[in-house]
């Protein structure tokens, strides 16, 4: 009978570590979208026209409008520790380094950021930023070769930049 008790004990604790985990997954990612959303606003405030705002849709975190042009800014929470694999233009992968890319790693929201259009007459840029920054960005350019990304390459109408090289925000 002390058996069952313990089991269910264990259960009963398995069961509250993951809500408090689930919980804090959740609260990490707005905290790192609104650290981006500040970052970005520090770097944009000496600018006359700017509007920037948190997005409530899945399609994108921030909007950003600087003068003429709208940024639709997606932020990918990574650690140095892991690489992003492209494989697609909708299929974007979080891989540890060590294994090969498993699809079940994607990044939920890619697909439709990527094909989300604004309805706009200004210019409209995607920027996809790595908070805080990952190993690398690798893209595959056939089934056989892959190259790395950096700010400059165009990524499915997308740029990627690293939240913690400084450098990359000018491509914004």
């Amino acid at each position: 009978m002390e058996f069952i008790y313990i089991i269910g004990g264990i259960i009963v604790f398995l069961f509250i570590l993951l809500f408090f985990v689930s919980n804090s997954n959740g609260k990490s990612s707005n905290d790192s979208i609104n650290r981006v959303k500040e970052s970005i606003e520090n770097n944009v405030k000496d600018k006359e026209n700017y509007k920037i705002s948190l997005n409530n849709n899945r399609n994108y975190d921030i909007f950003l409008e600087l003068n003429e042009t709208i940024y639709l800014i997606k932020v990918i929470c990574i650690s140095k520790e892991h690489e992003i694999v492209i494989t697609n233009k909708t299929t974007w992968i979080i891989n540890n380094r060590k294994s090969t890319p498993n699809i079940k790693n994607r990044i939920t929201g890619i697909k439709e950021f990527i094909e989300y259009r604004l309805e706009t007459n200004k210019l409209v840029k995607k920027v996809a930023i790595l908070y805080p920054s990952a190993y690398k960005v690798l893209k595959y350019i056939n089934e056989n070769e892959m190259v790395i990304v950096n700010p400059k390459i165009d990524v499915h109408g997308c740029k990627i930049i690293q939240f913690n090289n400084n450098s990359d925000i000018e491509y914004i």
